[in-house]
Protein backbone atom coordinates (compact mmCIF):
# COMPACT_ATOMS: atom_id res chain seq x y z
CA UNK A 1 0.00 0.00 0.00
CA UNK A 2 3.01 2.43 0.74
CA UNK A 3 4.72 1.36 -2.47
CA UNK A 4 1.16 1.95 -4.38
CA UNK A 5 1.04 5.94 -2.84
CA UNK A 6 4.35 6.47 -3.58
CA UNK A 7 4.17 5.98 -6.99
CA UNK A 8 0.50 7.79 -6.99
CA UNK A 9 2.43 10.99 -5.24
CA UNK A 10 5.53 10.33 -7.79
CA UNK A 11 3.06 11.06 -10.39
CA UNK A 12 1.06 13.86 -8.73
CA UNK A 13 4.46 15.81 -8.10
CA UNK A 14 5.23 15.22 -11.99
CA UNK A 15 1.73 16.69 -13.39
CA UNK A 16 2.43 19.80 -11.17
CA UNK A 17 5.74 20.36 -12.69
CA UNK A 18 4.43 21.03 -16.22
CA UNK A 19 7.00 21.39 -18.70
CA UNK A 20 8.36 24.59 -18.41
CA UNK A 21 8.07 26.05 -21.49
CA UNK A 22 7.46 29.38 -22.54
CA UNK A 23 6.20 31.18 -25.43
CA UNK A 24 7.61 34.37 -25.01
CA UNK A 25 10.23 35.23 -28.03
CA UNK A 26 12.51 37.36 -26.62
CA UNK A 27 15.55 36.30 -25.19
CA UNK A 28 15.32 38.72 -22.16
CA UNK A 29 11.74 36.90 -21.33
CA UNK A 30 13.40 33.20 -21.54
CA UNK A 31 16.48 33.98 -19.54
CA UNK A 32 14.01 35.07 -16.76
CA UNK A 33 11.83 32.52 -16.86
CA UNK A 34 14.68 29.98 -16.84
CA UNK A 35 15.47 31.81 -13.69
CA UNK A 36 12.19 31.31 -11.96
CA UNK A 37 11.89 27.85 -13.38
CA UNK A 38 15.61 27.76 -11.23
CA UNK A 39 14.63 28.91 -8.63
CA UNK A 40 11.35 27.20 -7.91
CA UNK A 41 13.51 23.97 -8.38
CA UNK A 42 15.51 25.24 -5.97
CA UNK A 43 12.51 25.52 -3.34
CA UNK A 44 12.79 29.58 -3.36
CA UNK A 45 9.70 30.26 -4.57
CA UNK A 46 9.65 33.71 -2.72
CA UNK A 47 12.52 34.60 -5.56
CA UNK A 48 10.45 33.14 -8.20
CA UNK A 49 7.21 34.97 -7.35
CA UNK A 50 8.00 38.38 -8.43
CA UNK A 51 9.84 36.95 -11.14
CA UNK A 52 6.84 35.25 -12.50
CA UNK A 53 4.09 38.08 -12.07
CA UNK A 54 6.39 40.51 -14.23
CA UNK A 55 6.41 37.82 -16.69
CA UNK A 56 2.42 37.27 -16.12
CA UNK A 57 1.70 41.13 -17.36
CA UNK A 58 4.93 41.17 -20.00
CA UNK A 59 4.55 37.69 -21.39
CA UNK A 60 1.60 35.80 -20.26
CA UNK A 61 1.39 32.16 -21.10
CA UNK A 62 0.21 29.12 -19.64
CA UNK A 63 3.67 27.99 -18.27
CA UNK A 64 3.82 31.08 -16.69
CA UNK A 65 0.94 31.17 -15.02
CA UNK A 66 1.24 27.68 -14.01
CA UNK A 67 4.21 28.23 -11.98
CA UNK A 68 2.94 31.63 -10.88
CA UNK A 69 0.07 29.69 -9.15
CA UNK A 70 2.44 27.24 -7.88
CA UNK A 71 4.72 29.83 -6.19
CA UNK A 72 2.20 31.91 -5.09
CA UNK A 73 0.93 28.92 -3.07
CA UNK A 74 4.21 27.62 -1.73
CA UNK A 75 4.58 31.21 0.21
CA UNK A 76 1.16 31.63 1.29
CA UNK A 77 -0.24 34.25 -1.49
CA UNK A 78 -3.91 32.58 -2.41
CA UNK A 79 -5.01 35.52 -3.57
CA UNK A 80 -2.42 35.84 -6.63
CA UNK A 81 -2.57 31.77 -6.79
CA UNK A 82 -6.31 32.26 -7.51
CA UNK A 83 -5.54 35.45 -10.26
CA UNK A 84 -2.82 32.98 -11.59
CA UNK A 85 -5.35 29.33 -11.93
CA UNK A 86 -7.46 31.50 -13.19
CA UNK A 87 -5.39 33.40 -16.24
CA UNK A 88 -4.16 29.94 -16.72
CA UNK A 89 -7.83 28.06 -17.43
CA UNK A 90 -8.55 31.43 -19.69
CA UNK A 91 -5.76 29.92 -21.87
CA UNK A 92 -6.26 26.30 -21.50
CA UNK A 93 -9.43 25.47 -20.24
CA UNK A 94 -8.49 21.80 -21.00
CA UNK A 95 -6.62 21.17 -18.78
CA UNK A 96 -8.17 19.29 -15.18
CA UNK A 97 -5.28 20.12 -13.02
CA UNK A 98 -6.03 23.76 -12.78
CA UNK A 99 -9.71 22.97 -11.58
CA UNK A 100 -8.11 20.73 -8.63
CA UNK A 101 -5.38 23.62 -8.28
CA UNK A 102 -8.85 26.20 -7.58
CA UNK A 103 -10.18 23.66 -5.54
CA UNK A 104 -7.22 23.81 -3.29
CA UNK A 105 -6.95 28.09 -3.61
CA UNK A 106 -10.74 28.15 -2.73
CA UNK A 107 -10.51 26.26 0.47
CA UNK A 108 -7.16 28.00 1.26
CA UNK A 109 -8.58 31.12 0.98
CA UNK A 110 -12.18 29.92 2.81
CA UNK A 111 -14.24 30.56 0.01
CA UNK A 112 -16.11 26.53 0.09
CA UNK A 113 -19.08 27.66 -2.00
CA UNK A 114 -16.64 28.03 -4.56
CA UNK A 115 -14.30 25.43 -3.56
CA UNK A 116 -17.87 22.76 -3.68
CA UNK A 117 -18.67 24.62 -7.22
CA UNK A 118 -15.62 23.67 -8.50
CA UNK A 119 -15.28 20.01 -7.41
CA UNK A 120 -18.83 19.22 -8.57
CA UNK A 121 -17.61 20.84 -11.94
CA UNK A 122 -14.38 18.40 -12.04
CA UNK A 123 -16.13 14.93 -10.69
CA UNK A 124 -19.05 15.46 -13.28
CA UNK A 125 -16.26 15.85 -15.92
CA UNK A 126 -15.03 12.50 -14.57
CA UNK A 127 -17.73 10.90 -14.38
CA UNK A 128 -18.83 12.23 -18.33
CA UNK A 129 -15.63 10.39 -19.03
CA UNK A 130 -14.84 12.44 -22.22
CA UNK A 131 -11.34 13.55 -20.63
CA UNK A 132 -9.15 10.52 -21.37
CA UNK A 133 -6.32 11.75 -19.04
CA UNK A 134 -8.76 13.00 -15.97
CA UNK A 135 -10.67 9.38 -16.63
CA UNK A 136 -7.68 7.27 -15.93
CA UNK A 137 -7.15 8.81 -12.42
CA UNK A 138 -8.78 7.53 -9.49
CA UNK A 139 -8.02 10.46 -7.20
CA UNK A 140 -7.32 13.85 -7.45
CA UNK A 141 -5.53 16.58 -5.00
CA UNK A 142 -7.54 18.47 -3.29
CA UNK A 143 -6.11 20.64 -0.71
CA UNK A 144 -2.42 20.91 0.27
CA UNK A 145 -1.01 22.51 3.76
CA UNK A 146 1.48 23.04 6.30
CA UNK A 147 1.21 21.59 9.69
CA UNK A 148 3.85 21.82 12.29
CA UNK A 149 6.17 22.01 8.98
CA UNK A 150 5.51 19.42 7.28
CA UNK A 151 3.39 19.07 3.77
CA UNK A 152 0.30 17.80 3.79
CA UNK A 153 -1.61 16.34 1.09
CA UNK A 154 -4.80 15.75 0.67
CA UNK A 155 -5.98 12.77 -1.99
CA UNK A 156 -10.18 12.50 -2.76
CA UNK A 157 -11.18 9.33 -4.31
CA UNK A 158 -13.85 9.69 -7.40
CA UNK A 159 -15.06 6.62 -7.02
CA UNK A 160 -14.79 4.92 -3.46
CA UNK A 161 -14.37 1.64 -4.33
CA UNK A 162 -13.20 -1.61 -3.53
CA UNK A 163 -12.68 -3.67 -0.31
CA UNK A 164 -11.46 -0.71 1.80
CA UNK A 165 -13.70 1.82 -0.24
CA UNK A 166 -11.25 4.88 0.67
CA UNK A 167 -12.99 8.66 0.52
CA UNK A 168 -9.86 10.76 2.14
CA UNK A 169 -6.58 10.37 2.46
CA UNK A 170 -4.43 12.71 4.20
CA UNK A 171 -1.09 12.06 3.39
CA UNK A 172 1.89 13.26 5.85
CA UNK A 173 5.10 14.05 3.90
CA UNK A 174 8.87 14.24 4.75
CA UNK A 175 12.00 16.45 4.06
CA UNK A 176 12.45 14.27 0.69
CA UNK A 177 8.72 13.98 -0.17
CA UNK A 178 7.93 10.73 0.40
CA UNK A 179 4.76 9.45 2.45
CA UNK A 180 5.64 9.30 6.15
CA UNK A 181 2.47 8.38 7.59
CA UNK A 182 -1.43 9.07 6.71
CA UNK A 183 -4.94 9.53 7.90
CA UNK A 184 -7.50 7.95 5.88
CA UNK A 185 -11.54 7.98 5.80
CA UNK A 186 -13.16 5.06 3.97
CA UNK A 187 -15.73 2.09 4.84
CA UNK A 188 -14.05 -1.20 5.17
CA UNK A 189 -16.14 -3.83 4.01
CA UNK A 190 -15.04 -6.30 6.79
CA UNK A 191 -15.77 -4.18 9.23
CA UNK A 192 -18.99 -3.28 7.99
CA UNK A 193 -20.10 -7.20 7.43
CA UNK A 194 -19.36 -7.04 11.39
CA UNK A 195 -20.78 -4.36 12.09
CA UNK A 196 -24.29 -5.77 10.37
CA UNK A 197 -23.45 -8.88 12.35
CA UNK A 198 -23.31 -7.34 15.96
CA UNK A 199 -25.91 -4.66 15.52
CA UNK A 200 -23.89 -1.53 14.81
CA UNK A 201 -25.86 -0.22 11.46
CA UNK A 202 -29.23 -0.67 9.99
CA UNK A 203 -28.31 -2.74 6.36
CA UNK A 204 -29.42 0.48 4.26
CA UNK A 205 -26.37 2.58 6.02
CA UNK A 206 -22.86 1.91 5.68
CA UNK A 207 -20.06 2.51 8.80
CA UNK A 208 -17.12 4.96 7.88
CA UNK A 209 -14.33 5.15 10.12
CA UNK A 210 -11.16 7.93 10.41
CA UNK A 211 -8.27 5.81 10.73
CA UNK A 212 -4.26 6.73 11.24
CA UNK A 213 -1.60 4.84 9.94
CA UNK A 214 1.92 4.60 10.85
CA UNK A 215 4.05 2.14 10.34
CA UNK A 216 2.71 -1.00 13.04
CA UNK A 217 0.25 1.29 14.29
CA UNK A 218 -3.65 1.75 13.32
CA UNK A 219 -5.58 4.06 15.76
CA UNK A 220 -9.38 5.11 14.68
CA UNK A 221 -10.50 8.55 15.71
CA UNK A 222 -13.98 8.44 14.57
CA UNK A 223 -16.96 6.66 13.36
CA UNK A 224 -19.86 8.17 11.38
CA UNK A 225 -23.05 6.74 10.27
CA UNK A 226 -22.85 7.80 6.92
CA UNK A 227 -20.49 9.03 5.25
CA UNK A 228 -19.18 12.33 6.60
CA UNK A 229 -18.43 15.64 4.54
CA UNK A 230 -14.94 17.06 4.38
CA UNK A 231 -15.45 19.75 6.46
CA UNK A 232 -16.93 17.46 9.11
CA UNK A 233 -13.69 15.42 9.57
CA UNK A 234 -11.10 18.00 8.81
CA UNK A 235 -11.23 19.84 11.60
CA UNK A 236 -10.55 16.26 13.67
CA UNK A 237 -7.84 15.31 11.53
CA UNK A 238 -6.39 18.69 12.93
CA UNK A 239 -6.69 17.57 16.11
CA UNK A 240 -4.93 14.52 15.23
CA UNK A 241 -2.42 16.05 13.70
CA UNK A 242 -1.92 18.21 16.48
CA UNK A 243 -1.59 14.89 18.98
CA UNK A 244 -4.98 16.54 20.79
CA UNK A 245 -7.14 13.69 19.56
CA UNK A 246 -8.06 10.56 21.65
CA UNK A 247 -9.23 7.36 19.71
CA UNK A 248 -12.80 6.65 19.31
CA UNK A 249 -14.03 3.55 20.46
CA UNK A 250 -16.53 1.64 18.61
CA UNK A 251 -20.08 2.25 19.90
CA UNK A 252 -23.40 0.84 18.76
CA UNK A 253 -25.24 3.41 16.20
CA UNK A 254 -28.61 4.87 16.60
CA UNK A 255 -31.29 4.22 14.44
CA UNK A 256 -31.53 6.51 11.68
CA UNK A 257 -34.26 9.21 12.63
CA UNK A 258 -36.67 8.40 9.81
CA UNK A 259 -37.06 4.93 11.12
CA UNK A 260 -38.41 6.35 14.71
CA UNK A 261 -42.06 7.09 13.40
CA UNK A 262 -42.25 3.36 12.58
CA UNK A 263 -41.42 2.12 16.04
CA UNK A 264 -43.17 0.94 19.28
CA UNK A 265 -41.32 3.20 21.52
CA UNK A 266 -42.58 1.89 24.76
CA UNK A 267 -41.62 -1.98 23.84
CA UNK A 268 -38.26 -0.78 22.39
CA UNK A 269 -38.11 1.28 25.64
CA UNK A 270 -38.54 -2.27 27.82
CA UNK A 271 -36.32 -4.31 25.43
CA UNK A 272 -33.07 -1.47 25.62
CA UNK A 273 -33.24 -1.65 29.10
CA UNK A 274 -33.59 -5.66 29.12
CA UNK A 275 -30.10 -5.37 26.43
CA UNK A 276 -28.93 -2.94 29.22
CA UNK A 277 -28.93 -5.24 31.63
CA UNK A 278 -27.77 -8.29 30.10
CA UNK A 279 -24.99 -6.73 28.85
CA UNK A 280 -24.05 -5.17 32.28
CA UNK A 281 -24.00 -8.68 33.87
CA UNK A 282 -21.26 -10.22 31.50
CA UNK A 283 -19.33 -7.21 32.60
CA UNK A 284 -19.74 -7.86 36.14
CA UNK A 285 -16.69 -9.63 37.32
CA UNK A 286 -18.39 -9.69 41.16
CA UNK A 287 -21.53 -11.85 39.94
CA UNK A 288 -21.21 -15.56 40.66
CA UNK A 289 -22.74 -17.85 37.99
CA UNK A 290 -25.29 -18.44 39.91
CA UNK A 291 -26.59 -15.00 40.26
CA UNK A 292 -25.72 -14.81 36.45
CA UNK A 293 -28.26 -17.26 35.34
CA UNK A 294 -30.79 -16.02 37.51
CA UNK A 295 -30.14 -12.38 35.68
CA UNK A 296 -30.67 -14.37 32.28
CA UNK A 297 -33.75 -16.27 33.49
CA UNK A 298 -35.66 -12.94 34.93
CA UNK A 299 -35.03 -11.40 31.45
CA UNK A 300 -36.37 -14.08 29.78
CA UNK A 301 -39.31 -14.32 32.00
CA UNK A 302 -39.71 -10.43 30.75
CA UNK A 303 -39.53 -11.54 27.04
CA UNK A 304 -41.63 -14.60 26.83
CA UNK A 305 -44.42 -12.23 28.05
CA UNK A 306 -43.42 -9.30 25.44
CA UNK A 307 -43.58 -11.85 22.89
CA UNK A 308 -46.78 -13.12 23.96
CA UNK A 309 -48.37 -9.43 23.55
CA UNK A 310 -46.83 -8.34 20.81
CA UNK A 311 -45.02 -11.14 18.48
CA UNK A 312 -41.26 -11.54 17.91
CA UNK A 313 -40.12 -7.91 18.31
CA UNK A 314 -39.42 -6.96 14.74
CA UNK A 315 -36.71 -4.26 12.87
CA UNK A 316 -39.88 -2.29 11.99
CA UNK A 317 -41.07 -2.30 15.16
CA UNK A 318 -38.57 -1.92 17.51
CA UNK A 319 -35.46 -0.95 15.99
CA UNK A 320 -32.06 -2.70 15.14
CA UNK A 321 -30.43 -2.06 18.71
CA UNK A 322 -33.43 -3.28 20.48
CA UNK A 323 -34.18 -6.10 18.19
CA UNK A 324 -30.62 -7.01 18.93
CA UNK A 325 -31.18 -7.42 22.83
CA UNK A 326 -34.10 -9.38 22.02
CA UNK A 327 -31.76 -11.92 20.18
CA UNK A 328 -29.53 -11.86 23.23
CA UNK A 329 -31.74 -12.36 25.95
CA UNK A 330 -32.84 -15.56 23.34
CA UNK A 331 -29.09 -16.34 23.31
CA UNK A 332 -28.42 -16.70 26.84
CA UNK A 333 -31.54 -18.66 28.07
CA UNK A 334 -29.59 -21.84 27.83
CA UNK A 335 -31.18 -23.15 30.99
CA UNK A 336 -34.35 -23.32 28.50
CA UNK A 337 -33.81 -24.97 25.13
CA UNK A 338 -37.06 -25.63 24.37
CA UNK A 339 -37.92 -21.97 24.65
CA UNK A 340 -34.80 -21.34 22.40
CA UNK A 341 -35.91 -23.21 19.95
CA UNK A 342 -39.32 -21.98 19.93
CA UNK A 343 -37.67 -18.40 19.47
CA UNK A 344 -35.91 -19.42 16.92
CA UNK A 345 -39.31 -20.54 14.94
CA UNK A 346 -40.40 -17.33 14.90
CA UNK A 347 -37.44 -15.14 13.91
CA UNK A 348 -36.77 -17.93 11.37
CA UNK A 349 -40.48 -17.28 10.14
CA UNK A 350 -39.81 -13.48 9.41
CA UNK A 351 -36.65 -13.86 7.46
CA UNK A 352 -38.23 -13.73 4.39
CA UNK A 353 -40.28 -10.36 5.31
CA UNK A 354 -36.61 -8.87 6.42
CA UNK A 355 -37.64 -8.27 9.51
CA UNK A 356 -34.97 -10.33 11.69
CA UNK A 357 -31.31 -9.81 11.10
CA UNK A 358 -30.16 -13.25 9.72
CA UNK A 359 -26.92 -13.53 11.38
CA UNK A 360 -28.63 -13.64 14.66
CA UNK A 361 -30.95 -16.77 13.48
CA UNK A 362 -27.78 -18.15 12.03
CA UNK A 363 -25.73 -17.34 16.13
CA UNK A 364 -29.19 -18.72 17.34
CA UNK A 365 -28.94 -22.27 15.24
CA UNK A 366 -25.39 -22.95 15.53
CA UNK A 367 -26.01 -22.56 19.69
CA UNK A 368 -29.05 -25.14 19.91
CA UNK A 369 -26.75 -27.23 17.57
CA UNK A 370 -23.80 -27.46 19.70
CA UNK A 371 -26.20 -28.02 22.84
CA UNK A 372 -27.45 -30.84 21.27
CA UNK A 373 -23.99 -31.90 20.21
CA UNK A 374 -24.43 -31.69 16.11
CA UNK A 375 -21.89 -29.97 13.97
CA UNK A 376 -23.13 -26.25 13.41
CA UNK A 377 -23.42 -25.04 10.23
CA UNK A 378 -22.22 -21.39 10.48
CA UNK A 379 -19.05 -21.35 12.93
CA UNK A 380 -20.21 -19.08 15.52
CA UNK A 381 -19.80 -21.00 18.70
CA UNK A 382 -16.18 -21.98 19.73
CA UNK A 383 -13.29 -21.44 22.41
CA UNK A 384 -10.11 -19.88 23.07
CA UNK A 385 -7.32 -22.91 22.61
CA UNK A 386 -4.54 -20.17 23.25
CA UNK A 387 -3.69 -16.07 23.15
CA UNK A 388 -5.47 -14.38 20.49
CA UNK A 389 -6.34 -18.09 19.10
CA UNK A 390 -9.97 -19.04 19.29
CA UNK A 391 -11.51 -21.84 17.75
CA UNK A 392 -15.36 -22.97 16.30
CA UNK A 393 -16.29 -26.18 17.05
CA UNK A 394 -17.03 -28.86 14.77
CA UNK A 395 -18.42 -27.85 11.25
CA UNK A 396 -20.95 -29.54 9.75
CA UNK A 397 -19.19 -28.40 6.27
CA UNK A 398 -16.10 -26.43 6.48
CA UNK A 399 -15.99 -26.37 2.16
CA UNK A 400 -19.66 -24.55 2.60
CA UNK A 401 -19.25 -23.07 5.95
CA UNK A 402 -18.26 -19.67 3.64
CA UNK A 403 -21.52 -20.25 1.14
CA UNK A 404 -23.59 -20.69 4.08
CA UNK A 405 -22.41 -17.75 5.72
CA UNK A 406 -22.71 -15.42 2.78
CA UNK A 407 -26.35 -16.55 2.79
CA UNK A 408 -26.76 -15.48 6.23
CA UNK A 409 -25.27 -11.85 5.54
CA UNK A 410 -22.28 -12.49 7.61
CA UNK A 411 -18.51 -12.16 6.80
CA UNK A 412 -16.02 -15.04 6.02
CA UNK A 413 -15.36 -17.53 8.55
CA UNK A 414 -11.66 -16.25 8.70
CA UNK A 415 -12.67 -13.10 9.21
CA UNK A 416 -15.05 -13.73 11.99
CA UNK A 417 -12.02 -16.15 13.79
CA UNK A 418 -9.34 -13.39 13.57
CA UNK A 419 -11.74 -10.64 15.22
CA UNK A 420 -12.99 -13.43 17.65
CA UNK A 421 -9.25 -13.99 18.55
CA UNK A 422 -8.46 -10.52 19.06
CA UNK A 423 -11.69 -10.07 21.07
CA UNK A 424 -12.07 -12.90 23.13
CA UNK A 425 -8.99 -14.46 23.42
CA UNK A 426 -6.63 -11.70 24.46
CA UNK A 427 -5.99 -12.65 27.82
CA UNK A 428 -5.93 -16.07 27.66
CA UNK A 429 -4.13 -17.97 30.67
CA UNK A 430 -5.42 -21.96 30.05
CA UNK A 431 -7.48 -24.39 28.86
CA UNK A 432 -10.97 -23.45 28.87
Amino acid sequence: MTQRFTRILALLMVSLALPLISTATETNAQAKFASAAALLQAHKAAEALPILEELGRSNPSPSVFWNLGLSAAEVGNHAVALQAWRAYRALDASNWQVRAKLIQTYQALGDLQARDQERTDLIALWQAGTDKSLSAQPIFCREQFIHAGRKVMVLEYFRPSGPNALVYSFMVLNESGQQDFKISLGSYEQINQIALELGQRPKDQRLYHLDLYRPAVHETHGMYLGQPGYDVIRPTVLEVLAGKHQQTPKVPAPAPAEELTRINLPLQKTLLNLRQIDQSSLREKKLSPEQLAEIFRMNQSQLSELVKQHGWPTLTAVGNDAAQGAWLIVQHADHDRNWQREMLGLMEALIAQGEVRKSDVAYLRDRLDVADKQRQRFGTQGKCIGKNIWQPFELADASQVDDWRKSMEMTSLKAYVDRASTILCGKFEGAQ
